[in-house]
Order: structure tokens, then sequence, then C-alpha cells
């Protein structure tokens, strides 16, 4: 992974430049005011930082910068988000410009995008180190994810373990509040059904009770009815059974005198006995009309309480035996889901799980805190911080998705001096130090194809800039590693060097940017050395500082 090329045009003192970068360890140098700053601020414009028309050189409309990376797989994952084509050469291309009027404008590999796209994507391609922070440093999260990475934990485990039970606890608290509402309705089926079956509801029944409220409707007329019947069969001497008794005797007082009598004789005498028959039936209708007037009360409030049911569920009364089913079955329901809901369990596995792993995670950052604070000491004491100490605080604090513990870095540049957060130190060439140190210390997960310090040998000189030159060309091992530098110690450790030169002229000044060659180092060393290209004993000095390199 790597910063490919690079091409700036009218960006502040810029008017033209198109640079190749090869891998490893390069120094920036160039007299103070030639343009470095235009150069870092440049790559910063086309990674979606602050833009306006004061960026533009001076007499033109506008301002363009490009930049080539080397691909890798979270900038592939970045682009397939975007629905952004990937180039067939396993690079990708950032573009920017800013117009006299003020608009901006971006693209990825030649696809329009936002200035925060382009400043997202740049966060997985580079990271700048300088007087304004490193990056990673300066985000809330940074320090952790540092630490992380130096303990060799993936924090995205922890995060899944911190999902899954806030997921699990919602359901617990969902299933809850159901319960509580499954109670609610359970206790309402049951008082329904306490109502329902206490009037032992069927469709016979219900036949049964229409029937009987008929009959209580008619019971007057129907006694009336009965009552005549009886006088009318056998009511004083107009009774229907006396005459017919008495016609049968009359015709039988003939029936030796004329014989043709005896047949209707005999139909009335069978006329007379259906007509007894008929008279004890009546009169046993007639005595159950009292047992009758007791059971029609009955039948009504029975049929008070149906219709009070149906009125109740919004049914008809026949249909009552339908709706205690339905509701049985409900209860029946609610009961097993009351008895398969094991939510809870589950809130209490996932929470067990992840605070387990909070465990873990706390004892391996507590480990890689000393380890990386040892580390960082040592090194920034080499880099001209003499006395200087590094410490990762970890505060404890409520569970969360980063787990127990809140992360700080803290340091102390001066022996006796209080330890305070890192970005609350004044010197951007100590914060850009300690950039470098942390780099070099933790096993970092390597995001970046990329990395540039500014100001990196501020305030420092002799052993402490040859031991930063040392760990940067350490750290260009596999990547871009550039570094703006005022020290022939740093620059000459250098794989590779790129100059900058302003040049004046009537109409303003331009800034010349190149790449050097073996003699070209040794002329701009010797002057980084003395302020003198021409000095054999600067020149000869450069020489050897090269020649030391492996």
């Amino acid at each position: 992974m790597s910063l490919v090329r690079l091409e700036i045009k009218n960006f502040v003192i810029i008017e033209s430049a198109e640079i190749d970068f090869a891998p490893g360890f390069t120094a920036i140098t160039g007299e103070t005011g030639s343009g470095k700053s235009a150069l870092i601020g440049a790559i910063q414009f086309g990674l979606g930082h602050r833009a306006d028309q004061s960026l533009i050189q001076h007499g033109s409309r506008r301002a363009e910068v490009a930049l080539v990376f080397n691909t890798n797989p979270e900038v592939d994952n970045w682009l397939d988000a975007a629905g952004i084509q990937p180039n067939d050469d396993q690079t990708v291309l950032l573009r920017r410009q800013i117009e006299a009027e003020g608009r901006s404008r971006s693209w990825v590999n030649g696809a329009s995008v936002g200035a925060n796209q382009l400043k997202d994507l740049s966060q997985q391609l580079i990271e700048i180190h300088g007087q304004h922070g490193w990056q990673l440093l300066t985000q809330p999260e940074g320090p952790r994810k540092i630490l992380d990475w130096h303990a060799e934990r993936q924090d995205a485990l922890l995060k899944n373990l911190w999902t899954d039970w806030q997921i699990q606890k919602k359901l617990a608290e969902e299933q809850a509040s159901n319960a509580i509402r499954i109670k609610d309705e359970m206790e309402r089926l049951e008082r329904e059904l306490e109502l329902l079956e206490g009037i032992h509801p069927s469709p016979e029944a219900w036949l049964q009770i229409e029937a009987g409220i008929k009959r209580k409707k008619n019971a007057s007329q129907i006694n009336e009815s009965l009552q005549e019947g009886l006088r009318l069969l056998s009511g004083g001497t107009d009774g229907a059974l006396k005459k017919i008794r008495a016609a049968e005797a009359a015709l039988r007082s003939i029936s030796e005198m004329e014989q043709q009598v005896v047949p209707v004789a005999d139909m009335l005498g069978q006329a007379a006995t259906l007509v007894e028959e008929s008279h004890r039936d009546l009169r046993k209708l007639h005595g159950k009309q009292d047992e009758d007037l007791l059971a029609q009360s009955d039948v009504e409030q029975r049929h008070r309480s149906w219709m009070d049911a149906a009125n109740s569920f919004k049914c008809r009364p026949i249909d009552l035996s339908s709706v205690l089913q339905l509701k049985q079955l409900r209860l029946t329901e609610l009961k097993q889901q009351m008895a398969s809901d094991k939510k809870d369990e589950e809130e209490e596995r996932s929470k067990r799980a992840f605070l387990s792993a909070c465990e873990e995670w706390t004892i391996a950052r507590n480990k890689a805190a000393a380890s990386l604070g040892e580390s960082v000491t040592r090194i920034i004491n080499q880099l001209g911080m003499t006395g200087g100490q590094f410490h990762v605080q970890l505060t404890p604090i409520e569970p969360g998705p980063n787990g127990c513990e809140r992360v700080d870095f803290v340091v102390s540049t001066n022996p006796g001096a209080p330890c305070l957060p890192v970005g609350e130190i004044a010197s951007g060439g100590e914060l850009s130090r300690l950039s470098l140190a942390i780099s070099i210390s933790a096993k970092k997960k390597e995001t970046t194809s990329a990395v540039i310090f500014d100001e990196v040998d501020a305030g420092i000189g002799g052993v402490s800039a040859k031991a930063i030159g040392a760990y940067l060309r350490q750290l260009g091992k596999g990547k871009t590693i550039l570094a703006v530098t005022h020290l022939a110690q740093v620059a000459s450790q250098a794989k590779n060097h790129i100059k900058i030169e302003k040049i004046t002229h009537p109409q303003g000044a331009n800034s010349r940017i190149w790449s050097l060659n073996r003699e070209g180092r040794i002329l701009e060393i010797s002057r980084m050395l003395s302020g003198d290209t021409g000095s054999p004993l600067s020149l000869k000095h450069a020489e050897n500082l090269l020649d030391q390199l492996p």
C-alpha cells in the first residue's frame, strides 16, 4: 500500500507539480518559505480538508489537486459501498478542484463525491502527523483503537457482543411489556369465560329458550282454550261426552227393533271413548300450567342472561357457543406463549458473554497499556524529549460497545512536569514526534498506505535527529512515509528525497518541486548542514551521511 502520485495545479505558490512517489521514507526539504507547507496543504486539500479561494494561486481561476494511491481491502469496500467502479490497475484516484467563485468539486475514480466523502475515504489511505495532531489521536476513540490494536484485540468482536446484549435486552423488555399485556388479556378472557360457561351456550339451548319465551307470551290464551275445551267436552249437561253417551244410549234402546242402528251406536261408543281420553289429556295439560309458569320464570332469566352476553360480545345469541370456543382457544394460546417466552434468560446469557469479554479486554488493555507506555517513553527520550513520560490511562466507565473503560493518552514532555492529555501539548514538533513513537511502538492494524510527518524534528538536533531519521526509515518498510524536515541527519536517512525551491520572478513566485538523485541529495544535505552547497567540508560530510545508510 502506498501513495503513488501527486499532481498540483495553481495551489497557493505551486503553479504546477507532478510527483511520483516510491515506497519507503521520503524526505521533503527546502528553504523556509519555499512551499513545503503548501505541498502538505495541497495533499490535505485533495483529501477533503478545508477549502476556500485563498488556496488558488494569484491570477488563476481554479486550483486542482489529484492523488493516486494503491488500493487496499478497506478502500475496495468503501468504493463498493459508495457504488464507485474500481480501477483495473488496483489504484484509486482522488481529484479535487476549487473555483475562484468558491465552489469546490471532488471526484473519486471519476465519480463525483462530496468533500465529506472524500475525507472519509482518506482515513483509509493516509495519516497526517504534525502541529495539528495525528488524525487518529484527535478522534474521541483514537487512543482506544490504538491500544486495542497493540493488545491484538478486534474491537468488532466486543461490539458484536454488546449489540447482541442490547438486542436481547430490548427483546426482554418488550417481552416484559408483552407479559403485562398478556396477563391483562388472560384475566379478561377468564372473566369472559366465566360468564359464558355460566350460561352453557349451545344452538339447541337457545332454540329451547326461544320456544319457552313464545309459550309464556301465549300462556293466557292457551289456558283459556284448555278450559273451554274441557268445558265443551264434559261441562254439565251440555258437554260433548254426555251428549254422545246419551245418543248412544238412545240408539241401543231401539237396537232390537232396528238392527241397523247398532253400527252407529258402536261408533258413538268409540267416539265417547276418544272424547274421554282427550278430556284426560286436556286435564293433564291444564294441570301443568302452574308448573309451566314456574319454568317460564326461569326461561326469562336465562333469556336475559343470553341477551346480555350477546350484547357484550356483539354477536347473535345463537353464536355464543362459537364465541366461547374462540375465547377458550385464545386463552390456551396465551398460556403456551407465556410458558415458551424465555427472552429474559437469553438476555442474561448475552449479558454474561459481553461482561466476560470485557474482563478479558480489561486485562489485555492493562497489559498493553504498560508495554505501550514503556516503549513510547523510551522512544520519545531518544527523539529529543529528554525526561519525557508517556502513559496510557484506563478509567472505568459504564459498560458500552467499546468495553468498560475509557482510554486516554497522557504525556509529560519535561522532567517533573505533570502528565497532560496528548491534545494539550503545545509544541507541534513534540506532538509529531510523539505520533512517530506511537506509530513505531503500537502493533497497529495497517489500514493506511501513507503517513506524513510535519515538524517531526522541530527543536532538536544531533543524536535525537539521527534517531528520528532511523525510526522514519524503519517505519517506511512497506508503506510511503513523507517527512518535512530541516535536519540533514533526518533527510540523509531517507530512501527518497524531494526538494522544494521557491523561484521568484517579476510576476510573483512559484515553487519548483522535484526528486533528487544522489548528486542532488549531496548538494541539498550539504546546504542543510552549513547553508552552503559549495563547501568541500559540508559536501564531504553529506556524502558520508549517505554512505552510512545500509
